[in-house]
């Protein structure tokens, strides 16, 4: 089965309810990679099954995330301009397995090859990132399992964040973000850190059986 065969793009822009809605109906990188980080098998079932409490999460982490959204797009056209390859943000299912689901950060079709990318602008996975050497064990579970519903040899990574370490000076920026009072040029000269994942096939197999244990355990819910 070649590359596009083993994948369809679905046409829906993500962080919108539709977008929701079709995350909520399969098994998703995020969803595998914290099974297999966090061995929350049940939160995960229950959220779909519309079980659990809403996500509140603290202000901090609300500006966090808003600072990571802004800086999606930067990150995204330093690595289009670094490869060479116009990336855009794309969701996409598996054609054998539908409910195996991924909204990838980038992805292209080059000479018949398609290359994919995921952007990681949280300070958290900057900071492991720059004293391991290697992405963490969630962010290489969410690109094995991007890679494995695509069929993609390779992905590029890339890490684009330089929060000031001072919580407070951080804290500043964030709040500068979340009122469009900064802008990404303004913020910092620190390049971006592009890093480039291959695909693990045994790593990836266990991931394919997770994802078909979370759906199982959610249909047999449903039936039931």
């Amino acid at each position: 089965m070649t590359q596009r065969q083993m994948f369809r793009t679905v046409e829906l822009e993500q962080g919108t309810q539709e977008w929701l809605d079709w995350r909520k109906h399969g098994v998703t990188a995020t969803e595998v990679a914290s099974a297999v980080t966090k061995h929350n098998f049940d939160d995960i079932v229950n959220d779909k099954l519309g079980l659990s409490e809403p996500w509140n999460p603290p202000q901090v982490v609300k500006m966090a995330m808003e600072v990571g959204t802004i800086l999606e797009p930067y990150a995204r056209d330093y690595a289009s301009n670094a490869l060479g390859m116009a990336f855009e943000p794309v969701c996409a299912e598996s054609v054998e397995h539908p409910f195996m689901r991924v909204s990838l950060d980038g992805l292209v079709e080059v000479d018949g090859v398609w290359h994919g990318l995921e952007v990681k602008c949280g300070k958290s996975y900057s900071t492991k990132f720059a004293k391991s050497g290697k992405p963490c064990d969630y962010v290489m579970t969410q690109i094995q399992y991007q890679m494995l519903v695509c069929g993609l040899n390779e992905m590029n990574l890339i890490y684009h964040h330089n929060l000031p370490n001072d919580i407070d000076a951080a804290l500043s920026v964030m709040m500068q973000f979340s009122q469009k009072s900064i802008t990404v040029a303004e913020w910092g000269q620190k390049k971006p850190t592009l890093v480039v994942v291959t695909a693990d096939r045994d790593f990836q197999a266990s991931l394919k059986q997770i994802a078909h244990m979370i759906h199982e355990r959610v249909q047999l819910a449903l039936m039931g």
